[in-house]
């Protein structure tokens, strides 16, 4: 099932409902979710369970999915793995051209000194465009234009 605290709907009391997806979408352990307003959920997942239940070398996803709140749906629109496994923290963004920007939080040995983080962007093909690696946790991070302007919606 994918869980309704991946993308909350908006006006649902937390964790009050499922959305059914098919097996091989699954969501699982996901961080930085939010929904837009016009039902677009944006996903990283970490990925923790799928690794322990169905593939112990898969990767992280950057995903979104189309939220369809009245049918208790989701359409899973664009999976991209990110090339490397994050057991915990990231966050998942929508670029203005239409690229998928996903920082995968913590990857490495747990919580230690030999833990780094990835950044990937990602294209309309789910292909890695650029990957920035960061020798240090970050809890969420976004792409920005420039540091006075908005991170965009």
């Amino acid at each position: 099932m994918f869980a309704a605290s991946l993308c909350q709907p908006r006006h649902a009391p937390s964790g009050a409902r499922t959305l059914g997806t098919p097996n091989h979408f699954k969501a699982t352990v996901s961080c930085g979710s939010t929904i837009s307003g016009n039902g677009i959920c944006k996903v990283f997942d970490d990925g923790n369970t799928r690794r322990a239940k169905y593939n112990p070398s898969a990767d992280s996803r950057c995903q979104l999915y189309a939220v369809n709140e009245t049918g208790h749906g989701a359409n899973l629109n664009y999976n991209a793995d990110v090339g490397s496994y994050s057991f915990g923290l990231g966050s998942a963004q929508l670029l203005t051209n239409g690229n998928k920007f996903c920082d995968a939080g913590v990857i490495g040995g747990g919580f230690s000194s030999s833990t780094y983080t990835e950044n990937a962007e990602t294209g309309k093909n789910a292909n890695v465009v650029i990957q920035l690696k960061a020798g240090a946790d970050t809890y969420r991070s976004f792409r920005m234009r420039d540091p006075y302007s908005p991170v965009n919606p």
